[in-house]
């Protein structure tokens, strides 16, 4: 018969055991039963995978944090400058942005687009 699961090993070390995906209905309104139950194992099997990522990640990653007090007489002598930034240059005027817009409006450019499809 059919094979239905596969234990994995490295060496003499059990890595996971591997079974057959079944296919079920996606849709809930033509599910079954027996479809619900696939589902609900897939699902189980999701949970346990990304339980088992995150745990091992969070191994690696450290969440603990620190305040660390800053002396207050370090930002005594500082004083705040105004620093005026020029206006920035356009060489685009509101004639070059009008005659862009009536090009890409016109009759001429839209058949042009419906051809290109």
């Amino acid at each position: 018969g059919a094979i239905g699961e596969v234990y994995l090993y490295q060496g003499d070390k059990f890595i996971t055991r591997a079974s057959k995906i079944e296919r079920y209905q996606r849709s809930k309104a033509e599910r079954t039963d027996e479809d619900e139950r696939i589902r609900t194992n897939q699902a189980k099997r999701s949970a346990h995978f990304y339980k088992m990522e995150k745990d091992a990640m969070s191994k690696h990653i450290t969440r603990n944090l620190a305040v660390i007090k800053s002396e207050p007489d370090i930002f005594k002598n500082i004083v705040a400058e105004i620093v005026k930034q020029p206006e920035p240059k356009s060489d685009t005027t509101n004639a070059d942005i009008e005659n862009d817009i009536e090009y890409y409006t016109s009759a001429k450019y839209k058949k042009r687009a419906i051809t290109d499809i």
